[in-house]
């Protein structure tokens, strides 16, 4: 699906296929992972941390259990807030969160309210029942989101990971959710010349939902860090399987709806110019696999995709290789 504007331009290709020689060159420098089994230590050779439960309190109470990777990478390490889908839980992902893990990247995974082991309120002895949830109470699982957040700033201020590299992976109907929240973190404007947000960039939406019990992606896909329009937007990464009918349908719609406006890939020189251009420029990707399954099973071990790599060589690309221009800073607000 590549499509040419004029000799020195190129259309974002609908699939990470076309990357085979960009991704084997990465492999051959040393920055992606070789797929195998997650190693006791991380390419630079740190020890990686033991993996911690916690509960965490959202601003309304809800007592959040979530699975915490510590990094080892140290100010270089990517945080990475992982989202199972409706009726799942984080477990669903954690193959996924021990692998990134494993290459030196800080990665939380909550239940997400009236999910797993979150389902108490503060001060309230009923549980959460998620199958009475109402638009507007699903849409507060962005505060579940905002409490992983400040978690991953403490870290931040440590010393422990670079909050300027925050990435959401969400699966199936979580995606809304995660889309709003990175557009909410992006609304709020600095105060006194600190930072108080802008921190997402890059969103992983496995099997993304256009709608969800009420929630419409719709008004979120006018704004311009997706649309491309006027801003540099987001680098996203779209996977979903082709054989799911609509799931396929609505992620190829996402990606057509932001790939359309965005600008042409300015490709010119060698076959080898144009992988290292296409590495710097392109931010938009849609990956499809030809299974019925969808949302967290395209990354269960199980499945024996390649997408565990593809999400790493997605982020060495557009975060890691692209660090200079997200510097760690200390984000400790003033007393």
């Amino acid at each position: 699906m590549s499509r040419d504007r004029q000799p020195q331009s190129s259309r974002r290709p609908a699939s990470l296929r076309p990357f085979g020689l960009l991704f084997a060159a990465l492999f051959a420098a040393g920055s992606l992972a070789s797929g195998d089994a997650v190693r006791a230590q991380n390419p630079t050779g740190n020890e990686i941390p033991p993996a911690e439960s916690k509960v965490l309190e959202t601003k309304d109470g809800v007592q959040l259990q979530v699975a915490w990777f510590p990094g080892s990478l140290e100010k270089d390490s990517v945080p990475i807030i992982l989202m199972h889908d409706w009726d799942g839980r984080g477990e669903d992902l954690g193959a996924l969160a021990s692998y990134l893990q494993g290459q030196g990247h800080a990665v939380i995974v909550p239940d997400l309210r009236g999910h797993g082991n979150s389902l108490r309120i503060r001060g309230n002895d009923d549980p959460i029942d998620r199958t009475k949830m109402n638009k507007l109470e699903i849409a507060t699982m962005s505060e579940d989101l905002e409490t992983c957040k400040r978690f991953l700033m403490e870290q931040n201020n440590q010393g422990k990971l670079n909050i300027e590299l925050l990435t959401i992976v969400a699966a199936g109907n979580s995606t809304i959710v995660a889309i709003d929240w990175a557009l909410k973190d992006w609304s709020w404007p600095a105060i006194a010349g600190r930072k108080q947000g802008q921190d997402v960039k890059a969103l992983v939406l496995l099997s993304p939902v256009k709608q969800f019990k009420g929630l419409n992606i719709n008004p979120a896909m006018r704004n311009p860090l997706l649309s491309g329009r006027g801003a540099t937007p987001l680098s996203v990464l779209i996977a979903v399987g082709t054989r799911g009918g609509g799931a396929a349908r609505d992620a190829r719609g996402l990606y057509e709806s932001m790939e359309k406006s965005r600008p042409a890939l300015q490709l010119s020189g060698s076959e080898q110019d144009q992988i290292r251009q296409r590495l710097e420029q392109q931010d938009l990707f849609l990956q499809e696999y030809p299974v019925e399954f969808q949302g967290a099973a395209l990354v269960d071990p199980r499945a024996r995709l390649d997408l565990h790599e593809k999400i790493l060589g997605f982020l060495n690309a557009r975060l890691v290789a692209k660090a200079d221009l997200f510097r760690w800073t200390d984000r400790t607000p003033p007393r």
